[in-house]
């Protein structure tokens, strides 16, 4: 790290410093950015609009909290504002990766920065708040919280990038100014709206950079192996995650990634003990070689659902998956066990009859349970994992909570719709069997629910 000393002129390291973020990065916080991150780096310097779509773990929060340290010191007056899909994006990570860059500064330096939560403000000469110099977090859930921002220096940086709704884009763009910046970086989950536009429509207006995790030294290739053999290189996962690649534009996946993702980013705080919470369990037996006994728990509060417990096994008989789902059931006080009944699963189910609980056997591929599902969809399978699109659809009025569990995001993700000779629905599963998404689509169903929607005409061929 530099030296800080009273010989230092200032005005001239200013000057150094703003054209160049990588000599600020290592004269402010000692550190050396990747190649990857140096190239981002010159490029927000010099352009106006930058975007950058990564893989997962390549740095890129590290990149846009130092981005904006470098601007807030090196252009007088200015305001950064930051911004991601939720508070806790940003708060919790955005905001804690610009937290533990400012404790690498050294404390002559640290001292002209008010540094509160999610704001940091300049101080003047006597230590008082420059309430015009700032950088602050804000939550991207209303348009309002980005518009009014005026300075001689405008820097905004959008954290993934991708869950950001347009009219929020809309609402910055009618803070631009003159001088102003912006930094789009993110997972490339959608295949569709204001970021992915910068990558095609629109590039020309945009600095654009591709950081994958193959290219990355910041990412270990026992992580990249690990995703390769547990996702599949064709997975939609791998491909976001990975190689940091937007999904196909045309796409016959059943419930789309970005959806998935959002879903792991609601905070219900409702409880299972809660009296006007509903348990229900989904329970898919496993059948052979690296197939998983997955059984999940489930509460449903109106029109909101919320994933409270995910236990899985390999190699387990019929009469450990029964005991299992049985103290998990008396446990949580649940309402019924849906259980998959094709096959080996038909042994779970009676076994639960005979100690007296509240079963309900799920065959997928028996008919829908209505004639109007019967007109839809092929066989009650494709009528059940409907039922589960339509909480994740965001224009529905349900609602779920997911954890960010892995396997589950896999096979929710790996599921594909397409339609038979009639115009039926039908669900194609993966190669690999997807049990966990079975497995939350058995506890989240009611089957025989007259609510069974059209599917949206963007699927419709």
């Amino acid at each position: 790290m530099m030296a800080i000393n009273k010989g230092v002129d200032f005005v001239d390291l200013l000057a150094e410093w703003q054209r160049d973020p990588i000599l600020f990065i290592a004269d402010f916080f000692g550190e050396k950015p990747d190649p990857l991150q140096a190239d981002v780096l010159r490029a927000i310097a010099k352009h106006k609009k930058v975007a950058v779509r990564s893989g997962h773990g390549v740095g890129k929060t590290w990149l846009a909290a130092r981005a904006a340290i470098w601007f807030f010191v090196t252009h007088p007056y200015s305001k950064v504002i930051t911004t991601a899909p939720t508070w806790q994006q940003v708060r919790k990570i955005l905001w804690s990766e610009i937290h533990s860059a400012l404790r690498k500064v050294p404390p002559l330096l640290r001292d002209n920065f008010e540094i509160l939560d999610t704001e940091i403000y300049m101080k003047d000469a006597t230590g008082n708040r420059i309430q015009e110099w700032y950088i602050t977090g804000r939550s991207s859930d209303r348009p309002e919280n980005m518009q009014g921002f005026h300075a001689p220096y405008l820097f905004f940086i959008i954290d993934e990038a991708s869950g950001v709704k347009d009219e929020i884009y809309e609402a910055i763009e009618g803070s631009q100014t003159t001088e102003a910046k912006m930094l789009l970086i993110g997972n490339p989950t959608k295949p569709e709206g204001y970021f992915y536009n910068a990558f095609h429509k629109n590039r020309d207006l945009w600095a654009t950079f591709h950081l994958s995790c193959l290219d990355s030294p910041r990412v270990s290739k026992e992580w990249i192996e690990e995703r390769r053999k547990e996702w599949g290189i064709d997975s939609v996962l791998y491909k976001v995650r990975v190689l940091g690649e937007f999904p196909d534009v045309i796409s016959n996946a059943l419930i789309p990634l970005h959806w998935i993702e959002k879903a792991t980013q609601v905070k219900l705080d409702f409880k299972p003990e809660d009296p006007d919470v509903e348990i229900r369990i989904g329970v898919d037996v496993a059948r052979m070689g690296e197939d998983e006994t997955v059984i999940t728990i489930i509460g449903q509060k109106g029109n909101a659902i919320k994933v409270f417990d995910i236990i899985s096994a390999q190699g387990k008989e019929t009469t450990w998956t029964a005991r299992r789902a049985k103290r998990l059931y008396e446990k949580y006080n649940a309402k019924v066990i849906n259980v998959d009944d094709t096959g080996v699963g038909g042994g779970v189910t009676d076994l639960l009859r005979e100690e007296g609980v509240k079963v309900n056997p799920v065959k997928f591929g028996a008919s829908p349970t209505n004639n109007e599902a019967k007109a839809l969809f092929l066989n009650l399978k494709a009528q059940i994992y409907y039922e589960l699109r339509d909480y994740f659809d965001p224009s529905k009025e349900g609602i779920i909570s997911i954890p960010d569990h892995s396997k589950l995001i896999r096979d929710l993700s790996a599921i594909k719709q397409d339609y038979t000779s009639k115009d039926k629905i039908k669900i194609i599963d993966p190669p690999k069997s997807p049990d966990y998404a079975d497995s939350l689509a058995l506890a989240v169903t009611r089957a025989g629910r007259r609510e069974i929607l059209r599917p949206p005409s963007i699927f419709l061929r």
